[in-house]
């Protein structure tokens, strides 16, 4: 019932932004413009270099006092988008043109090379895809030292791998893709998890990975799961349909 209401609520915010006289992104070969996102208490605003930041608040600022909602403003955060000229000169004036009011200093200006979280994915400019996936590698080593210490079977290690790494890793991984150099850090983690540090382990991760009837023990197989994720993607692409994105 919350999430209906909730639903009730925010879809005069989005109507604002529908209505409103921003131009936002053009979508080649479609009447309609790029504007706004909104899923769950997240928002996104597309914003054109035309466009002014005082407009985006005072479309938030009216339905705030209709509400009595309350956007957490310390929580904005701008991403630059357009040539490196564009994207230096916003971070250095935080004006959209030259005649346009600064934007807050509240806001966070997001600058090239530096990642922000949004929904799940880690994006920017001139982002290093490995640097925002390493606290997540941090996080499953650590967590599989923990779990080494208590001894699992080999059964049980199977439901370990397929909690930290699988369930850590999917939704990111069909965010943004996983970079090849992380996989094999996983990889190589999922095998010390299996055999400790031996150089000669008994049974090789091929075999395991393959399903018990053939003598496997149907183990996570990051570089397979990951492969499937792009099929799925190309097939959601290549879907001739309302859904196509």
């Amino acid at each position: 019932m919350s999430c209906l209401l909730f639903d009730f609520a925010i879809e005069p915010l989005a109507a604002a932004f529908r209505s409103s006289t921003l131009r936002g992104f053009p979508i080649p070969g479609h009447h309609e413009r790029l504007v706004a996102k909104l899923f769950a208490d997240d928002t996104t605003v597309f914003l054109s270099e035309d466009d002014s930041y005082t407009d985006v608040e005072a479309l938030t600022s009216t339905w705030c006092a209709g509400s009595r909602a309350k956007f957490n403003l310390h929580k904005t955060e701008v991403i630059p988008i357009g040539t490196p000229e564009f994207r230096a000169r916003l971070t250095r004036t935080r004006q959209l043109t030259a005649s346009s009011t600064p934007i807050p200093s509240s806001v966070h200006l997001v600058r090239d090379g530096e990642a922000i979280r949004l929904l799940g994915a880690w994006i920017g400019n001139h982002v290093d895809p490995q640097q925002s996936w390493q606290p997540i590698v941090d996080t499953v080593r650590v967590n599989l030292a923990k779990w080494a210490r208590r001894r699992p079977t080999l059964y049980g290690k199977k439901l370990v791998i397929g909690m930290e790494l699988g369930g850590r890793t999917q939704f990111r991984t069909k965010a943004q893709g996983m970079p090849a150099s992380v996989a094999a850090s996983l990889t190589a983690a999922l095998r010390t998890f299996m055999w400790g540090d031996s150089n000669a382990p008994p049974v090789a991760l091929r075999t395991l990975y393959s399903d018990v009837s053939q003598g496997g023990l149907a183990l996570l197989d990051l570089d397979a799961r990951n492969e499937a994720i792009d099929m799925m993607w190309l097939k959601a692409y290549l879907a001739l349909s309302h859904d196509r994105p």
